[in-house]
């Protein structure tokens, strides 16, 4: 009976042993396996940045050369351009008409009366009629035509007078160049002088006091040449006739 058994035993561990075998092999291949990394790098290449493209420098645009062209404009509008010629009224006044202005310091007196005066001022037109050259110097002769006006106040029989003086001059004027900016000049003329006074006292009778009458007047003076077309000066005059006249004072001169 126990050999039986054991028998019984033996062939129950023969026939569960292959079964173990095939067990213990698939056990093998089972094994724990190492976690995979793939997807943490998926991520990283999903999370990193893309690199950035390095800034490229624009080619400069091509111009076209803007000297030439300024230039290629300039020598257009020269050529459309041409001076301006003078007219012929212009060229008939240039170097030969002139207008001159002075104010005067004034010193008046007369045959009969007190008199007083403030200043004189005048304008005067000259005109260049022939020009020479002396000694190596340029003279000028102009022909001259003034006006001018001072006041006047006195006294003459026992009336008192306040007014003014015009006079209307013709004469004429010579001119000596001195140096290559400065110049000396000569003056004679005759007037007409018309005298407008009123009585101070309101008196309506006429007296002598105010009767015009003709006065001549010879003047020196200088001028210093700013330019060719502007000068200006000293001025000297004296007068006699209907007043005795002693002024001095300072000139411009503007030439065309």
């Amino acid at each position: 009976m126990n050999n039986i058994n054991t028998l019984r035993i033996l062939a129950c561990l023969i026939t569960i042993a292959p079964a173990w075998t095939v067990v213990a092999k698939d056990s093998d291949k089972l094994a724990p396996v190492a976690p995979s990394t793939a997807p943490a790098a998926e991520a990283a290449k999903t999370s990193a940045p893309a690199p950035i493209a390095s800034p490229t420098t624009p080619a400069p645009a091509t111009t076209p050369p803007v000297d030439a062209e300024l230039k290629a404009a300039d020598g257009a509008v020269a050529a459309e351009t041409k001076p301006i010629e003078p007219s012929a009224t212009s060229k008939a006044l240039a170097d030969k008409l002139a207008i001159a202005t002075s104010l005067n310091w004034n010193k008046v007196s007369a045959a009969a009366g007190t008199w007083v005066s403030g200043g004189m001022s005048d304008l005067a037109v000259t005109w260049l009629v022939h020009s020479l050259t002396i000694a190596d110097r340029a003279v000028g002769l102009h022909a001259l035509g003034r006006f001018s006006g001072f006041d006047l106040a006195g006294t003459q029989d026992r009336n008192s007078y306040r007014g003014v003086v015009n006079g209307f001059h013709l004469g004429g004027v010579t001119t000596l160049a001195i140096k290559e900016k400065i110049s000396a000049l000569v003056q004679l003329d005759i007037a007409y002088l018309l005298v407008r006074l009123h009585h101070v006292d309101k008196r309506d009778t006429l007296a002598a006091a105010e009767d015009s009458g003709i006065g001549f007047t010879a003047g020196v003076g200088g001028d210093w040449h700013f330019s060719p077309k502007v000068s200006a000066g000293p001025r000297f005059y004296a007068g006699f006739g209907r007043y005795s006249l002693v002024q001095f004072g300072g000139s411009a001169t503007f030439r065309f």
